[in-house]
């Protein structure tokens, strides 16, 4: 019975990882990677701006 348990168990398992797996892959692009390095450098310069802000 504690096999059939374990077995079943990891079945299950297996079958969250690739069900999580697969709806990861069918996401849609999140952009180029330009838009996503322009996204980095936008958000790099408000992080500056902020901290400049907040040491004055």
């Amino acid at each position: 019975m504690n096999y059939v348990r374990m077995y079943l168990m990891l079945v299950i398992a297996l079958a969250a990882f690739a069900f999580n797996r697969c709806t990861d892959a069918l996401k849609p692009n999140e952009g180029s990677f330009e838009q996503q390095r322009a996204a980095l450098i936008r958000d790099i310069d408000n992080a500056r701006r902020d901290i400049a802000l907040q040491v004055v």
